[in-house]
């Protein structure tokens, strides 16, 4: 009588070495996951456009030692360049070849030419998206779209009447409690709706 739907995205992480390796060791997405953990450590952000710098100071909050690598990506602008002094955030811009591992954990960050930035953690974005398993589910129950990896809801029911939605499917804003709170949700939306058919069926 009912689907709901809660399936998470896939990470496309970047053929750079030690990536892989520290993924979830010392390399990862989520301050408010991770940080408090981290705290006070030597941390690095790999920040993918400009529009990710705002981010940087957020991360600050955690410690006192942070690197902005831009790895070349984008150009910094100069009210940029003083924000990050200001708070006291380091920028490196050249590009980033890999990650260096000591055992389980990061050592540096690699640079081209040789040169090597000691840090213990190191916050990225890599690209998100959705498998083509779920898209081709969603394209079989005709699902409409609000985004090319994300269906449109309407108090988390899909445009499919009985079909729900929740998580990474349901929303732009990505993480394990976000998704939690999205699948509880959706399940009460559900089963409101469910037992007020199966009363007025004469079922309960």
């Amino acid at each position: 009588r009912r689907i709901l739907l809660c399936v998470g995205i896939v990470d496309e992480l970047p053929d750079l070495p030690g990536y892989r390796q520290l993924w979830g060791r010392s390399l990862y997405q989520c301050p408010y996951c991770h940080g408090w953990e981290l705290r006070d450590r030597a941390w690095g952000y790999l920040a993918n456009d400009v529009a990710c710098l705002e981010w940087s100071l957020l991360l600050r909050a955690w410690t006192p030692d942070l690197v902005v690598f831009t790895s070349g990506r984008f150009a910094v602008r100069g009210e940029d360049r003083e924000l990050l002094e200001r708070c006291r955030i380091r920028l490196d811009e050249r590009p980033v070849v890999g990650f260096r591992a000591e055992g389980e954990s990061l050592a540096a960050v690699q640079l081209a030419g040789g040169a090597e930035v000691r840090r213990e953690v190191m916050f990225v974005r890599p690209p998100q998206r959705q498998t083509g398993l779920v898209m081709g589910l969603v394209a079989s129950f005709g699902l409409k779209l609000a985004t090319p990896d994300r269906v449109h809801v309407d108090n988390h029911q899909t445009s499919v009447r009985g079909i729900y939605a929740a998580g990474d499917l349901a929303s732009s804003a990505h993480g394990a409690l976000i998704a939690a709170g999205s699948g509880n949700a959706a399940a009460h939306a559900l089963g409101e709706d469910l037992t007020r058919e199966l009363l007025l069926e004469g079922m309960l």
